[in-house]
């Protein structure tokens, strides 16, 4: 018969990988909002560096 110690591991460590799974997909998730926001961020200083050297050198 199988001991209750080594199903109780067998639960615990399936237990452990799926929190662990969920902070990993967090972590990913938490990432590419990040790098969108980090997209953005340069899209609009780009647009206002633009602005600026038109601004210097009128044609």
């Amino acid at each position: 018969m199988i001991s209750l110690p080594l199903i109780l591991g067998f639960i615990i460590d399936g237990l452990s990988v799926t929190a662990n799974q969920k902070n990993v997909e967090e972590a990913e998730e938490n990432a590419k909002l990040k790098a969108i926001d980090m997209n953005r961020q340069v899209e609009r200083n780009l647009k206002i560096e633009i602005k600026n050297f038109m601004e210097r050198n009128p044609l």
